[in-house]
């Protein structure tokens, strides 16, 4: 019975800490009634740990705070569409996301457009796009051939690359950075994103 019990009170634990903020206010809320299922069947058999009344704060302590969490979640700032739909977000990353998206977008019917940054996933996922090489742009992601590769697609007409002009991350490929900034004419700006067209 205490294996049972300790197998509950862990798993509607993990449940919380996975959950919360990641996934929506109902599938907290579930993961909250396994933690409340424990405290009541506690509660009912008055199991004795360490003192009678620990437990009991421990757990009420937990429920307390998972409610807080809930409220928070509830009233938090959420992105209202794509694949981060209802995942609570700061204002200012979902404008970012937004703006960065449109921009793309906007200019993918003309162009091949790419981001050439560690984040650039966040972007890609968001459009239901995947760039093999740019996506994860990060050293050691590229294979054996996969900095040639990227030079050669590079080296296309009709191209638009973004390069974050905020952060130089030590993971990012700084030759390739290097080589689109000598090749290409930059022309504009969007977000943190310096804008290379050629």
């Amino acid at each position: 019975r205490n294996k049972e019990l300790i197998i509950i009170f862990c798993y509607a634990l993990a449940s919380l800490f996975v959950v919360i903020p990641i996934v929506d206010l109902m599938h907290t809320i579930l993961a909250l009634i396994i933690l409340l299922i424990f405290f009541t069947y506690i509660i009912d058999k008055k199991l004795k740990v360490i003192s009678d009344n620990f437990i009991y704060v421990l757990i009420g302590m937990l429920i307390i705070l998972n409610i807080i969490n809930i409220c928070s979640f509830a009233s938090s700032t959420r992105i209202k569409t794509g694949v981060y739909k209802n995942i609570p977000a700061d204002t200012k990353l979902i404008e970012n996301i937004t703006n960065v998206k449109q921009f793309v977008l906007s200019k993918s019917e003309n162009y091949q457009v790419y981001i050439l940054d560690f984040t650039a996933s966040l972007y890609e996922l968001d459009m239901n796009r995947y760039n093999k090489y740019f996506s994860l742009f990060m050293n050691g992601n590229f294979g054996v051939k996969g900095e040639r590769k990227i030079y050669n697609t590079l080296n296309q007409k009709n191209q638009i690359v973004l390069i974050n002009s905020e952060e130089d991350n030590w993971q990012r490929p700084q030759m390739i950075v290097d080589y689109v900034k000598k090749t290409y004419i930059k022309c504009g700006k969007i977000e943190q994103f310096d804008v290379y067209c050629n």
